[in-house]
């Protein structure tokens, strides 16, 4: 009994250490890529702004698995902030879009590209299965959806998707 009480407090340790190790990447590589943001504007990065929140994170371009780990990632088959089409940015639920937990229907979102801030406003927050691709298609009007996974303090892999829709209220001046 002794035994396997030792080895559960060993994996505990260890699945703190792996879990906080995450959450400094992803601290450091913000930290990182918003002086690279504020040094130039590169069409590479982006900034996300959520006002409301007094939170905003730097958006690395390609959702890959690797620039997930650092920060919001914006899919590369997306249109791009400001653009006609679908913008897509995916996060982890348990670092960066933790904060989509606290947005709201009406609130703003800011996002800065290339030297332009292009305002939206949420109109839509959704629960959905991961096999549900209709917030992912392209879109006739300029729009913005957040993707990351739900529920937002589950342990392992979350078995929902948390999706926030947003439209283009102004174009970056």
């Amino acid at each position: 009994m002794r035994k396997l009480a030792i080895l559960l407090i060993s994996l505990g340790v260890c699945l703190g250490v792996a879990g906080a190790r995450l959450i400094w990447i992803g601290q450091a590589s913000q930290v990182q890529a918003s002086r690279e943001f504020g040094q130039s504007r590169t069409p590479e990065l982006s900034r996300i702004s959520f006002p409301k929140q007094h939170q905003s994170y730097v958006v690395l371009e390609g959702a890959t698995e690797e620039n997930l780990l650092r920060g919001p990632a914006r899919v590369l088959t997306s249109a791009r902030a400001g653009e006609i089409g679908n913008s897509i940015i995916a996060a982890h639920r348990d670092t960066q879009f933790r904060v989509l937990k606290d947005v709201r229907l009406g609130d703003s979102i800011t996002v800065e590209a290339g030297g332009q801030a292009h305002l939206y406003r949420v109109v839509d927050l959704q629960k959905i299965q991961p096999e549900d691709d209709r917030f992912l298609r392209p879109s006739s009007q300029a729009v913005l959806t957040l993707v990351t996974c739900y529920p937002f303090y589950f342990v392992g892999p979350a078995p929902k998707r948390y999706i926030v829709r947003a439209e283009l209220v102004s174009p970056g001046a």
